[in-house]
């Protein structure tokens, strides 16, 4: 009886086991192809906004490096800012590209999930700010990289409806199995 009670309990662990695992591989969803070409528009456009603002700041800091009232500590800083510059730059399209090369595998073979949208928002919303408080420029070309920003993480919050109305589906569709048996 008890061996018996003991098998049914690894029966029962494995069916569930494997439920979750078809609920959580079910759950995640393919983005549409419409999703790729906004944010390759929008990648794109956010790279030539901050290759202005690049370009900005080097000719600013030139001038200050290259000009004959800078002390010797304006033009330590201005090296730093200089650095800083065109770090975070190749660092904002290294993230661009990754994440065009996510959108397109998503689009065909590898679908997404929350852990995707979460960890893209947050990598947007860090970028989108620190670009309008941290550089200087031109306030205008900023503000629209903002908006670039936040039209990019509007899709990602789309994409999070998509994968909750699919989990709402599935478990429609698994209570609908439940009572049908």
């Amino acid at each position: 009886m008890e061996l018996a009670s003991k098998k049914q309990l690894v029966e029962i662990k494995k069916r569930s086991i494997s439920n979750f695992e078809s609920f959580k591989k079910n759950s995640k969803i393919l983005i549409p192809k419409w999703v790729l070409i906004v944010v390759l528009c929008a990648v794109f456009v956010n790279i030539v906004l901050l290759s202005v603002i690049l370009f900005a700041n080097i000719f600013d800091l030139d001038a200050i490096i290259n000009g004959a009232n800078s002390t010797k500590e304006e033009i330590a800083k201005a090296r730093e800012v200089f650095t800083f510059s065109i770090i975070s730059y190749l660092l904002n399209c290294f993230i661009d590209v990754v994440f065009i090369f996510y959108i397109y595998r998503a689009t065909k073979k590898n679908p997404i999930g929350s852990i995707f949208c979460f960890t893209w928002m947050a990598v947007w919303m860090v970028f989108t700010i620190g670009v309008l408080f941290v550089f200087q420029g031109f306030l205008v070309v900023r503000i629209l990289n903002l908006l670039v920003g936040i039209s990019v993480v509007g899709i990602i919050i789309y994409l999070f409806y998509l994968l909750s109305q699919n989990k709402r589906i599935l478990m429609y569709q698994r209570e609908k199995e439940k009572h049908s048996l």
